[in-house]
């Protein structure tokens, strides 16, 4: 061991000693300047370093005076500092870099699952509408069923008692007697034709709904007994037109509130207006108020 200190003093106080650290900051110096011109920043703190600490051991070899050591414990400090930041970069600065990119590529992951999750929820209940609505609307004629139809005349009186509209109810005459002669498959095509004429002729916000058989509702919001008559004046004229085979209808008009508190009082004045049109003779349109004048 004492051999060893002694090796290590004496080279130390050797020339060779200066000629070693002046060679090996050489080397360092060619190390910058290549990787300053192939743009390889990565080592420059290390390399830096190793040349500021090699530095230090040389300022003493050139002045003994106190300044020259002040000078080397600078430039070493200095080189230590360097080494600090070059091992905080490569390892702490790494760490946190790939953290951050990580937390990053899982928020986008999170993101991602939560916009898919936010999908198939909106898909779910887009289907869970269409069941609903599939289970409110007539197989047969493509109307809104009996239960539906009525629900919606009730919601609307609840939702505004002032509100004031009107129902028609209309069936086909003598449709027993189309069915009888022509098939019931004549038939079927009658009330699906119907409906047609009906979506044509009325309004989008008016909801037409299958009462039974060959009966049909119309509500038809904000209208008053005026313009009820009016549209269904219209749409019987457009029925009247229909061939192959020909077929007409009658309808009963009733409106609220003049006519009715409630729906289904409503409804039922309707049917004694569409009543009332059959004993007319058919093919005309009858308003409740006909029936208690």
């Amino acid at each position: 061991m004492i051999v060893l200190v002694f090796n290590f003093v004496s080279l130390y106080r050797s020339f060779v000693f200066d000629i070693i650290i002046s060679l090996y900051i050489c080397t360092v110096i060619i190390f910058i300047v290549t990787n300053f011109l192939t743009k390889q920043y990565s080592s420059f703190a290390l390399y830096w370093g190793t040349m500021l600490v090699c530095a230090s051991l040389l300022v003493p070899r050139l002045a003994s005076s106190d300044t020259a050591a002040i000078i080397s414990l600078a430039v070493k400090t200095a080189g230590y500092i360097v080494f600090s930041v070059f091992f905080y970069r490569s390892t702490v600065y790494q760490l946190e870099t790939s953290h951050s990119l990580k937390t990053a590529q899982l928020e986008k992951i999170n993101q991602s699952v939560q916009r898919e999750v936010e999908r198939r929820v909106e898909q779910i209940e887009q289907e869970r509408l269409k069941l609903a609505e599939m289970e409110k609307t007539d197989e047969l004629s493509g109307a809104y069923t009996k239960k539906a139809i009525k629900e919606m005349i009730a919601n609307m009186i609840e939702r505004n008692p002032n509100a004031e509209f009107s129902v028609i109810m209309f069936d086909i005459d003598n449709f027993k007697i189309i069915n009888n002669v022509h098939g019931r498959i004549i038939g079927d095509k009658c009330l699906r034709n119907l409906v047609n004429i009906a979506g044509s002729t009325l309004r989008s916000d008016d909801k037409l709904g299958r009462y039974i058989a060959d009966r049909f509702i119309v509500l038809l919001p904000g209208a008053n007994p005026v313009k009820a008559y009016l549209a269904a004046e219209r749409f019987r004229k457009t029925v009247e037109k229909t061939t192959n085979p020909h077929y007409t209808i009658s309808l009963g008009i009733a409106s609220f509130p003049y006519d009715a508190s409630n729906a289904k009082e409503l409804i039922n004045a309707s049917e004694k207006a569409l009543q009332l049109s059959k004993k007319k003779g058919r093919n005309t349109v009858s308003h409740y108020s006909e029936t208690t004048g």
